[in-house]
């Protein structure tokens, strides 16, 4: 999939997020946010977490592996995406 085609899907799903902002536009918007999500992503420190409110959280991790004898430390970034609670999920307290 291509961000142009991420784009016009999340227009059309949510054409007013968008408003009358050109694809073009749009695209240079979501690049910049995702090479901006991604530096983040790349100086994180060993065991940290970049949470995006409404999104979701990236947890990065170093990894031992062991290739061929050779030891190196790798990273290991994973996605846990973002989940409203349904009405009936949400504790409610009434007086």
């Amino acid at each position: 999939m291509t961000l142009l085609e991420i784009i016009q899907a999340a227009k059309q799903n949510n054409s007013e997020a968008f408003g009358s902002v050109a694809d073009k536009r749009a695209q240079a918007i979501v690049r910049a946010t995702l090479l901006e999500l991604a530096n983040q992503v790349k100086v994180a420190k060993h065991d940290e977490k970049i949470a995006v409110a409404s999104f979701g959280t990236f947890i990065i991790k170093e990894k031992e592996i062991d290739r061929d004898g050779d030891k190196s430390i790798g990273r290991r970034v994973t996605f846990k995406s973002f989940s409203q609670k349904s009405e009936q999920d949400v504790e409610v307290d009434q007086a």
